[in-house]
């Protein structure tokens, strides 16, 4: 059998197959270099904050904030937990994007809990999170609503790679639209 080039290159120290992962002394760093797509996403993906940023960075940023919270807790649970600058930045993000059915989706959730928020008297003194979603919503209510809000979102997001894909179209299309990587776009600030 023939050894590939990761075998030739594998030491003791690194097994058989894993050579192109690893760091060479001899390596330049330049062919360890990620692309600007992975370097601009990684940026976005640290601070949805991106002050002092291109406006493709913030829409980046602002729609990976709100991905990231749906994937871990659902639509309705990353509706709940931003806050109305947080919701904005997501909603702009999707619709810079092309995915303006999920910027809606976004917007009809927080109107639909803002509704329900807002019902009884007794029910605006308590804000203990999903306390209040759970008594705005009986079980069976909520649990079709969760799964009807999650369901939509996948029609137009299946995965990560249907964003990345999208981003990547957006970036070769319109690269001005996002800082140079080698630029500092973020600012320390509290959201």
């Amino acid at each position: 059998m023939r050894p590939t080039a990761a075998s030739q290159h594998a030491t003791a120290a690194e097994p058989a197959g894993a050579g192109r992962l690893w760091r060479r002394p001899s390596q330049p760093l330049a062919k360890l270099e990620m692309a600007k797509a992975d370097q601009i996403w990684n940026r976005a993906c640290n601070d949805w904050r991106l002050r002092n940023s291109a406006a493709g960075d913030r829409a980046l940023a602002g729609m990976l904030l709100a991905h990231g919270l749906i994937m871990n807790g659902g639509v309705l649970d990353a509706v709940e937990n931003m806050n109305d600058a947080q919701l904005a930045a997501a909603v702009s993000g999707y619709k810079v994007f092309g995915l303006g059915p999920v910027a809606d989706l976004l917007s009809r959730t927080k109107k639909l809990f803002d509704k329900k928020r807002a019902a009884p008297e007794e029910l605006k003194r308590i804000n203990a999170g999903d306390v209040v979603i759970t008594i705005l919503f009986e079980d069976n209510q909520l649990g079709d609503l969760e799964r009807q809000l999650d369901a939509e979102y996948a029609k137009y997001v299946p995965d990560d790679s249907a964003l990345f894909g999208r981003f990547e179209r957006h970036l070769a299309a319109s690269p001005n639209d996002f800082a140079d990587v080698h630029e500092q776009v973020t600012e320390n600030m509290n959201p």
